[in-house]
């Protein structure tokens, strides 16, 4: 009971210092453990925002349009810097 409490001050937290993609994030990361009490797994939530910040990164490649080739540029070199640089960092995969 006091654990369903806590988890719904920590809800009630959350609903007011996030949007709703960090929200959505976060409600995955809340696990039944074998005992039975609530977990909110901080590894897998930081995961999770990484690898969305990194997909965002890879979707703003410029390309053409009508084709779909990504252009060898000077700004796609820098995504692919910084994706690489948070990819090294956070030790996430694509």
């Amino acid at each position: 009971m006091r654990l369903m409490r806590l988890k719904n001050i920590l809800d009630m937290i959350l609903e007011f210092m996030m949007n709703e993609h960090i929200k959505r994030l976060a409600t995955i990361c809340w696990e039944r453990q074998l005992d039975g009490k609530l977990h909110f797994d901080q590894e897998k939530f930081a995961e999770l925002i990484v690898s969305k910040c990194i997909e965002l990164m890879d979707e703003s490649y410029r390309g053409d349009m009508y084709t779909g080739d990504v252009y060898a540029s000077e700004y796609n070199n820098c995504i692919n810097e910084q994706v690489e640089t948070l990819q090294d960092y956070f030790g996430v995969n694509k």
